[in-house]
């Protein structure tokens, strides 16, 4: 998956499954990996955080220390937090994810059968 960073020059992302997630700042003509990610399946990026320019960066796949699941980043990947609920877990391979640029935490994850799950913080 590539995708670039909304509103933002020549930032670019690509996740490598499991060899994990990298960043460019040069317009994809050098890629820096992000330490923590170990699995990169999916990720989108949303709306920042009031007070912030920096978007939301969610990710399905696996962080170090934190296991698999969803997970939200507010620094471009430097620190992690699971989103992930372990009363509903999302199976059959999701496929696409996508975060909306309207609302702060409101991401979506289509899945292979098991229609659309969405999460929005309380």
């Amino acid at each position: 998956m590539l995708k670039t960073v909304p509103g933002v020059s020549s930032e670019v992302w690509i996740s490598l499954n499991s060899n994990g997630l990298y960043r460019s700042t040069s317009g994809g003509s050098k890629f820096a990996k992000i330490a923590s990610v170990e699995k990169a399946n999916l990720f989108a990026f949303g709306k920042p955080q009031t007070g912030s320019t920096i978007p939301a960066l969610y990710l399905y796949g696996k962080v170090i220390g934190m296991g698999e699941g969803i997970f939200r980043s507010l620094d471009r990947g430097q620190t992690w937090t699971n989103i992930s609920n372990p009363l509903n877990p999302i199976g059959d391979v999701p496929n696409v994810m996508e975060a909306s640029r309207q609302q702060f935490g409101l991401v979506f994850i289509g899945t292979n059968g098991k229609g659309v799950y969405y999460g929005k913080p309380n």
